[in-house]
């Protein structure tokens, strides 16, 4: 096999892995999960550039010359993305909007630029002549592509993981054992890629024709993480939602054992409500452990199994309760709804309205107009 040869077998094969499993993750989680969203991250930012290899590897040069602005581009969209999909999942009240825009700018200006130097200032020029003879590599635009590409990948991977390690205490503190472990799985999925970027990194320097074939083989091995992490969450959710009855045993030990979750659960929520101590923003599980002499994990597993709900839940429930009293005196307290949200708890009127709408079915606003009515 020639090594032009094995270059198409790997991008190809790569090609279809990426964007069946991508496809399967959406589809398994219907658009919604986290897992869908890292391999459509995954697939979306890298197969354009696999397309390209295959083409240039096979001669194809008109086809790579449409493919190249799109191929030299697209991949500077997977860091600012990564750093998104990390924000999202542990900061509620991340949005996507304008403010996220200069984290696409390289990748506008790589794909403008190169467009511009491809179908403008060198219109008649072969693609052949522009990679191939220019100093056997990639070219002025594949080094250009590539600075920009490693600086990102340090300072995003130097930003995501400097969050992450501010958030974990956070995230240990205000969700769940449950939630944590369905959280998890992103701390070791980032530091698979920075792995994997390591790798990558060292080879091409080393000999820089490996990005034709190792971050492909890499690439399908994420995927494959995700995939199988996949699998194993979703067993695991399985396995918390179980039904209270499916719980309840015939035997003696497992009866006196959900006696004594609903008494925890009980009295979680006798002191939630009589100090209404969820109305701190910052108010965590090991809080309430410490003001009730529960531990920390017998109350996760007292709220999970007892009221079908988890600690993160329970305590939004309560503010979105006391967010319909504050809403009902509207009009005469003048509140606007981030003083309300703040009041409730809630770090904005967003985590509010996202929080109002999963229990209610509706927005504040809307919830106000009908009771109005």
């Amino acid at each position: 096999m020639s090594f032009s040869q094995f270059i198409l077998v790997v991008n190809a094969g790569s090609i279809f892995i990426l964007i069946i499993f991508a496809l399967l993750l959406l589809i398994a989680t219907k658009f919604k999960g986290q897992y869908g969203y890292a391999a459509a991250i995954i697939a979306l930012t890298t197969v354009p550039a696999y397309l390209y290899n295959i083409c240039r590897s096979e001669m194809w040069y008109g086809l790579a010359e449409w493919f190249s602005p799109l191929a030299f581009s697209v991949n500077a969209l997977l860091m600012p993305l990564l750093w998104m999909f990390v924000k999202h999942n542990f900061d509620k009240s991340y949005r996507f909007g304008w403010k996220q825009f200069p984290h696409f700018l390289p990748a506008v200006i790589l794909f403008i630029g190169y467009c511009i130097y491809y179908f403008l200032l060198f219109p008649d020029e072969r693609l052949s002549e522009m990679v191939y003879e220019n100093s056997g590599k990639d070219g002025l635009l594949g080094t250009i592509n590539s600075v920009v590409i490693f600086t990102q990948m340090f300072s995003y991977f130097t930003a995501i993981f400097i969050y992450l390690f501010r958030v974990r205490r956070y995230v240990g503190d205000h969700f769940s054992l449950a939630d944590w472990n369905r959280k998890l799985w992103i701390f070791k999925f980032i530091v698979l890629i920075a792995s994997f970027f390591v790798i990558v990194f060292v080879c091409y320097i080393l000999w820089p024709r490996t990005d034709t074939w190792l971050l492909q083989i890499l690439n399908v091995s994420v995927m494959s993480y995700l995939m199988y992490g996949s699998i194993v969450n979703s067993q695991t959710a399985q396995l918390e939602d179980v039904s209270l009855k499916e719980i309840v045993r015939s035997d003696k030990n497992s009866q006196e054992d959900l006696s004594r979750l609903k008494e925890y659960a009980a009295a979680a929520q006798q002191y939630l409500i009589s100090s209404e101590a969820y109305l701190k923003p910052d108010f965590s599980i090991k809080d309430l452990s410490r003001a009730t002499g529960i531990s920390a994990n017998n109350l996760s597993k007292a709220i999970n199994s007892t009221l079908n709900r988890n600690f993160f839940e329970l305590i939004n429930k309560m503010r979105c309760e006391k967010a319909k009293t504050l809403l009902r005196d509207y009009q005469k307290s003048k509140l606007t709804m981030d003083a309300i949200a703040l009041q409730c708890g809630f770090n904005s009127r967003f985590t509010l309205n996202s929080s109002f709408k999963r229990y209610e079915g509706t927005s504040p606003y809307q919830w106000l107009k009908g009771v109005l009515q």
